[in-house]
């Protein structure tokens, strides 16, 4: 919120001062994301790594996947009995299922991984804060090395993670927040026909389709290498944590959309 204007996260987060909520026929946006994420949870709560994913016969798999997307619809039918009909149950249910077989065709190119932890609880200090988030997933590779995965169902862009205000400042505080040598940081971008892989890695073939730093469009011509933009993701979160912890609260909008 600091990031996108400082009055506004005056007023959020000082004064607890909130907008009224837009109202949607049917399931918003946010919900139909929070379902992906829970299915993504429970499914690799139950397959644990890729060896499982690949040694597993595809009537197995559907058995699976079908008995999570269900449980997680009938969790979301209890909690909007007049949206989640049968009908709209179903199409809930096949949208789901294409999401999912979609997502698990690239997690099968990947090089062999592990998934370490999932919809992770992570509190941590933070420039005199004690910050408390929640990372999607962490994934452990052969070598030791982790990849944070934030899962999307929108249209992420890489470039909302640079410049003085960043965009989505949560991977980048993710990364230079978690122990341990990290291989990569990536949104899942899980949308049908479009599913990807979308940030940056240390070192090629980590993820299918994620280059290294020196060899990214849009970043390659100012940031030329990892440690690099480690680095300068420390000095602008910084800055943004300094900034409100002082009570620094001009209005400053980053952009038209900023106070939407």
């Amino acid at each position: 919120d600091i990031s996108a204007c400082p009055f506004r996260a005056f007023a959020r987060h000082r004064l607890n001062a909130e907008g009224i909520a837009n109202m949607d026929i049917g399931l918003d946006a946010m919900e139909r994301g929070n379902m992906v994420h829970i299915v993504m949870q429970k499914l690799w709560g139950r397959l644990g790594d890729q060896a499982t994913l690949l040694g597993m016969k595809a009537p197995d798999l559907d058995s699976l996947i079908d008995e999570i997307i269900t449980g997680t619809i009938n969790k979301f039918r209890h909690k909007y009995p007049n949206t989640f009909t049968e009908r709209f149950s179903r199409l809930e249910s096949e949208r789901l299922h294409t999401l999912v077989n979609q997502w698990l065709l690239l997690e099968r190119q990947r090089q062999p991984f592990s998934v370490k932890h999932c919809e992770l609880l992570h509190k941590f200090e933070f420039n005199n804060f004690e910050i408390r988030t929640r990372i999607d997933r962490i994934d452990s590779l052969a070598d030791g090395r982790y990849v944070i995965i934030d899962y999307k169902t929108g249209d992420p862009k890489i470039m909302a993670w640079f410049g003085d205000r960043p965009d989505e400042p949560q991977l980048p505080l993710y990364t230079i927040s978690t122990e341990g040598e990290i291989a990569a940081v990536v949104f899942a971008g899980i949308r049908r026909g479009e599913s990807a892989f979308i940030g940056l890695s240390e070192t090629e073939g980590i993820l299918p389709g994620v280059n290294v730093v020196s060899d990214t469009s849009g970043v390659r011509g100012f940031i030329p290498d990892w440690d690099t933009m480690i680095s300068l993701w420390s000095v602008a979160l910084n800055r943004l944590a300094a900034d409100y912890r002082e009570g620094f609260a001009v209005v400053d909008p980053k952009n038209s959309n900023s106070c939407i």
